[in-house]
């Protein structure tokens, strides 16, 4: 985690960053936890699974002092894997993403000396993505 200014923002992969008109950066979501798990089947062994879960904050980012300031009452939804767009208004409009994902490493091999990671968001052990968006 990072600390700056006394107070600890928590890692996360897969989160959204978008810049204000203001110069302060909005640090949307992503995924805070991921958890070792057994892999579904059909994986090469050596295989390692994680489960992800999103979180639903939001922070922004003061640039000239430094400090990420919580956003009271975060976003209406878990995301991670989702978009951030800048509207001409100011206002942010934040879509897609999941609130939950496997995270599949499969290893290295004399073929392919390059892991390979996918994320494919699951629910209740099912495909699933977030049709839904949201405005701040």
């Amino acid at each position: 985690s990072l600390v700056l200014s006394g107070y600890e923002l928590p890692p996360r992969v897969l989160h959204s960053q978008t810049v204000l008109d203001d110069g302060r950066v909005l640090i949307a979501g992503g995924f805070t936890a991921l958890n070792p798990t057994e892999c579904p089947g059909g994986y090469p062994a050596g295989t390692q699974c994680f489960d992800g879960q999103a979180s639903n904050d939001a922070y922004l980012f003061d640039l000239p002092t430094g400090r990420f300031l919580p956003v009271a009452g975060g976003m209406l939804e878990a995301r991670g894997g989702h978009t951030s767009t800048l509207l001409p208004d100011g206002r942010v409009l934040v879509a897609g993403g999941a609130t939950r994902a496997l995270f599949v490493v499969r290893p290295f091999s004399s073929e392919d000396p390059h892991p390979e990671l996918s994320v494919v968001p699951v629910a209740d052990g099912a495909l699933a993505a977030h049709a839904t968006f949201e405005l701040s």
